[in-house]
């Protein structure tokens, strides 16, 4: 399991979103954007949806939903589905060194 403070810095610095705001209370699409993706990191580590909302001072059902949306875009013939895929892969590869993790194309 990776260590969450790791997660958190990697997508902070990937999506240019100082860590204080993905902790705090902003609602701007690049807050929750960052949100999801730590969401949907720290549940492919392991991470129970409970334990994430607690780490991002969410309620449950905004984690569960925010993985879903990540998915779905994931899942997506699109550029905004490539772009995330792409995205998700830096973060893993380059940030946190963890390309073992597979995501579907």
């Amino acid at each position: 399991m990776n260590n969450k403070y790791k997660i958190l810095e990697a997508v902070s610095t990937s999506c240019e979103v100082p860590l204080k705001i993905i902790l705090g209370t902003r609602r701007t699409k690049k807050a929750s954007y960052a949100r999801d993706i730590c969401s949907f990191l720290m549940h492919q580590c392991g991470y129970s949806h409970e334990n994430i909302s607690r780490i991002l001072n969410r309620e449950r059902t905004s984690v569960t939903h925010g993985i879903k949306r990540v998915n779905k875009r994931i899942q997506e013939d699109s550029n905004r589905g490539r772009f995330m895929r792409v995205h998700i892969r830096d973060i893993l590869d380059n940030q946190l060194g963890m390309n073992y993790i597979s995501i579907d194309e």
